[in-house]
């Protein structure tokens, strides 16, 4: 199974403002849904509940919640309470490509797991005010390549680096 991670952050890891991205970059913003659009998207429920609705008309949805009563009310949508329930459903899916799209709990408990092959991370050349923080620290070993660079951000694939135990 193969696990792309994709996110923006400024130059210090904000990647939210309340349940907000702090920024407004239209052409990132698109990068992000062709990307992602037709496969299977997991966030976590902060992040699914922030997200514009359409988002989902073409991905099925993955959500993590500690919330048991969680309802999404979309279709195409699995809610999941643990890593453990979503290695048991995740094989059942795997015709499509995967995308963890955040936020940054989740974002550091997949790279933790390392279930993370790769990550997309947007890095916003501004510095915004916000209070969601991905710890850029966790692709201090990880190669890179930079797929865009603009004025405004840079989007660098990372890679897993191989530590000889997979």
């Amino acid at each position: 199974m193969h696990i792309t991670g994709i996110m923006a952050a400024d130059p210090r890891g904000i990647v939210g403002k309340g349940h907000d991205l702090p920024w407004h970059y239209p052409d990132e913003t698109a990068h992000f849904r062709n990307t992602v659009k037709g496969h299977i998207i997991i966030m976590g429920r902060c992040s699914f509940e922030s997200a514009p609705i359409d988002l989902f008309e073409e991905c099925d949805t993955i959500v993590f919640t500690r919330d048991k009563t969680f309802d999404p009310h979309t279709p195409r949508t699995t809610v999941v309470h643990s890593i453990e329930a979503f290695n048991a459903i995740l094989p059942l899916k795997t015709n499509q490509h995967v995308f963890m799209i955040g936020g940054a709990d989740l974002a550091r408990i997949f790279l933790k797991e390392g279930l993370i092959n790769d990550f997309l991370l947007t890095t916003i050349h501004k510095e915004y005010e916000g209070d969601v923080v991905l710890d850029l620290d966790l692709f201090t070993h990880w190669p890179f390549i930079v797929v865009e660079k603009t004025a405004n951000y840079t989007i660098r694939r990372y890679t897993k680096p191989y530590t000889g135990t997979e």
